[in-house]
């Protein structure tokens, strides 16, 4: 059983300097036991990274060892270009490069890691003490929408389905999850796989796990998907109740009707503050899924997190805090599943040499 413990995360993730934060608070008492990491896989390195605590600070550990939380997201080119950012941060003692990965998912259980294998190990020849963080990015290719019409997310103004799956699927977490183990598995085996720290988990719009639409001021998602765990959602919350069966999702208008302000009455709007925070658990659910897979691959040998939880900062969107999905963000900090959240800095203000706020309520 875990312990009942207070820890904060941070890991430095950066261009020029980004922040990414994890706090693992005392477990609630409805939550779930963590899943249990399987054994990793037999050619999986055995160094082991985790979140720990050093002189009084939040740290990454790697065999127990400290190592500095700055990190380097910058385009891998020619290591002898000295004019590019990633040769200048190396140069300067950085460590820790973000390395931006996908494979070529063609066909349920058909999927080819070569090229990414490459450019991991490529990244890998940098420097003989260099860790690799794989950005890994999923969303539902081509030949998955055509399959599956109805796993598709819908908005409020949709007339068919959109271009990409509904958090709700279960039919697309679990294909995604079998495809995010697979590459999770190609890179371990790799020779680059004993240089990696962890890995992020990105998807839908930039990746930020906001859902695809929100920065056009659509209102998702009005799928079937989206409607079954919206039901199931009200079920733990009021007990299993007949007029749940008829529930709908909550009209555009019922949603944005107090919007943007960031306080909802709650006689007024309970509908639509029961569905919002309803579609940020769905989000979570998604996301959660996925780092259990890493985690199972890695045999919780790795760190794992994402971009999530921006509820500082929404003027890059047009939708505002409430509807966008991020309302879950309790839920990650206290799952024993996922070891970080992350941002960037303020898409606002990030000049050099100036000044950024964080979006994450650190």
């Amino acid at each position: 059983m875990r312990k009942a413990w207070n820890r904060a995360a941070c890991l430095m993730i950066v261009s020029a300097a980004l922040l990414a934060a994890r706090v693992h608070a005392a477990e609630p008492a409805q939550a779930p036991p963590p899943e249990k990491a399987d054994a990793p896989q037999a050619n999986v390195s055995d160094h082991t990274v985790k979140v720990g605590r050093h002189n009084g600070r939040t740290v990454i550990m790697i065999n127990d060892k400290p190592v500095a939380g700055i990190a380097l997201l910058s385009p891998l080119r020619d290591p002898g270009d000295k004019t590019t950012s990633l040769n200048g941060g190396l140069e300067a003692g950085i460590r820790i490069l973000l390395v931006q990965l996908g494979g070529h998912w063609s066909g349920p259980g058909q999927w080819d890691m070569t090229g990414t294998v490459r450019l991991l190990e490529r990244a890998a020849k940098l420097g003989p003490d260099v860790w690799l963080v794989p950005r890994i990015c999923i969303d539902a290719p081509g030949w998955w929408l055509q399959k599956h019409p109805d796993e598709c997310a819908r908005n409020a103004d949709s007339t068919g389905p959109e271009h990409y799956a509904s958090m709700g699927s279960e039919i697309w977490i679990k294909d995604s999850s079998e495809y995010l183990a697979a590459l999770v598995r190609a890179l371990e085996a790799s020779p680059a796989g004993k240089r990696i720290l962890g890995y992020s988990l990105l998807c839908s719009h930039g990746g930020e796990w906001v859902y695809t639409g929100a920065g056009a001021g659509r209102l998702g998602d009005y799928s079937q998907p989206s409607l079954r765990y919206y039901r199931a959602w009200l079920r733990k919350k009021y007990g299993d109740q007949k007029w749940i069966d008829e529930v709908q999702i909550p009209s555009e208008k019922e949603r944005m009707r107090s919007l943007p302000a960031l306080l909802r009455d709650p006689e007024k709007d309970a509908r639509s503050i029961d569905f919002d925070l309803a579609f940020s658990d769905m989000t979570a659910d998604n996301l959660l899924a996925w780092c259990r897979a890493v985690k199972r691959e890695t045999g919780g040998r790795r760190l794992v997190g994402a971009f999530y939880g921006y509820l500082l900062w929404q003027t890059g969107l047009v939708n505002a805090t409430a509807i966008n999905g991020y309302l879950a963000l309790r839920r990650l900090l206290e799952s024993p599943d996922i070891d970080f959240v992350t941002s960037f800095p303020s898409y606002d203000a990030r000049e050099p040499g100036a000044a950024a706020s964080i979006l994450l309520p650190v």
